[in-house]
């Protein structure tokens, strides 16, 4: 699986880190293997890490479930993700769109996510 996410308790945080070829049906497990995890009702924030993940593989009705079931289940998070590359960048805008998640930041660089979330994060992109 090219998705892994972690909690952390202390900052009331999930950390979801995407890397290599995200195949179709990912996204969405992933998501709502997070979601069904008895520590994710004491969570207030998400923190998406799409540095290093491929998007090419998905189509548009899979970005359309994904972004369907987060704008559900999660507005009532602040969520950041982290696009440094085009087709990531481009991808994380299509799901603020059809989302319609209210407290959203996309953005390319870690720390302006990680200081808009107000949480400590270890930039991969600077590895």
């Amino acid at each position: 699986m090219a998705i892994t996410a972690t909690i952390d308790p202390n900052q009331a945080t999930a950390f979801i880190h995407k890397s290599g070829q995200i195949a179709p049906g990912e996204l969405l497990k992933g998501i709502q293997n997070l979601v069904s995890s008895p520590k994710f009702g004491d969570l207030t924030k998400i923190f998406i890490d799409a540095t290093r993940a491929d998007f090419r593989n998905l189509g548009y009705n899979e970005i359309c479930n994904y972004a369907e079931y987060c704008g559900t289940e999660l507005n009532d998070f602040r969520i950041v993700i982290v696009a440094p590359t085009d087709i990531a960048f481009g991808v994380a805008r299509m799901f603020e769109t059809l989302s319609d998640i209210e407290n959203l930041l996309i953005t390319r660089n870690a720390r302006i996510a990680s200081a808009w979330l107000g949480v400590h994060y270890k930039c991969r992109i600077d590895e």
